[in-house]
């Protein structure tokens, strides 16, 4: 019996495609062998990274605890230095302390400038209420009859009780206004008006930009320039809205961190006769006065 060629032709076929079959499963295999040996490969390469990058998280642990070590001895021996550097270099000087905020607390200013031995007659805190104060009929009227300031908006009442609140610190004016403002929560007062002022610090500083740095800081630096006071413009150093450039604006000293013993040394070297803007804020000019001007 003859072979068919369909046989033929069928058999050929089925060796070609096992012979395809094969060498397919076999370029896998091989794909295979490659593929698992560049993952392990890999794998191998991102472990030794990691080891390293744990070396050095453990390293860096332990420079950040030498230089927090560092920093607390430099911490004591500043405040440990600051007293004997501080004695009696502001005697004999009166001061009031002005604060336009509600935003931070300036309690240990006092501290400070008692330290160096000043004597802090007066301290005055500006509360935001005051801009409410547009809608008080009373007050306006109080004021608009009893303050003839020039250059000065009648109808601006936040900006006139700020000339109200510079007048009555330096020459004891006004006081039935003062008492009306303290009474309805728009200042608080603490110490004697009555005794002579010889330098003002205003504290400032907000957690947004707003406008009362214009209606109550601006009026009472010019007021108290007027006569001839001087002042100084003083803010934390965490203060979201730093008031610092603008009160250069008005040609006064400034130190934008008195919260730490840096800004307290400052705050006295200025307070005796050594001028500039100081700080760790871009409107400073340098972090604190050269110790050999003028003290």
């Amino acid at each position: 019996m003859g072979v068919n060629m369909k046989f033929y032709v069928i058999t050929i076929a089925a060796i070609f495609l096992a012979l395809g079959i094969g060498i397919f499963i076999g370029f896998n295999i091989d794909s295979q062998q490659f593929y698992m040996e560049q993952q392990n490969s890999l794998i191998d390469e991102m472990t030794k990274k990691f080891d390293e990058m744990k070396q050095q998280n453990i390293d860096l642990n332990k420079k950040n605890a030498e230089v927090q070590s560092d920093l607390e001895l430099y911490q004591q021996y500043s405040e440990g230095v600051f007293p004997f550097f501080a004695k009696d270099r502001l005697n004999g000087i009166n001061v009031a302390v002005i604060e336009t905020t509600d935003d931070y607390i300036y309690s240990s200013l006092k501290n400070t400038l008692k330290s160096a031995g000043a004597d802090v007659v007066n301290i005055t805190a500006v509360h935001s209420k005051l801009e409410e104060s547009v809608n008080d009929d009373a007050l306006k009227n109080k004021i608009t009859n009893n303050v003839s300031s020039e250059d000065m908006d009648k109808n601006n009442i936040p900006q006139l009780t700020s000339d109200v609140i510079a007048q009555h610190i330096i020459n004891h004016k006004y006081g039935d206004l003062m008492k009306y403002l303290s009474d309805n929560e728009y200042i608080e007062m603490k110490g004697d008006y009555s005794l002579p002022v010889d330098y003002v610090i205003i504290a400032g500083g907000s957690v947004e930009n707003d406008n009362f740095i214009n209606a109550v800081d601006i009026p009472i630096i010019k007021a108290i320039k007027k006569e001839q006071i001087p002042i100084i413009g003083v803010e934390r150093s965490d203060v979201k809205h730093s008031y610092m450039e603008d009160y250069k604006k008005e040609k006064i000293s400034t130190v934008d961190n008195v919260d730490n013993v840096i800004g307290e040394t400052s705050l006295i070297i200025v307070m005796q006769g050594v001028e500039g803007n100081y700080g760790v804020k871009k409107s400073s000019s340098s972090l604190m006065p050269a110790m050999n001007r003028g003290v």
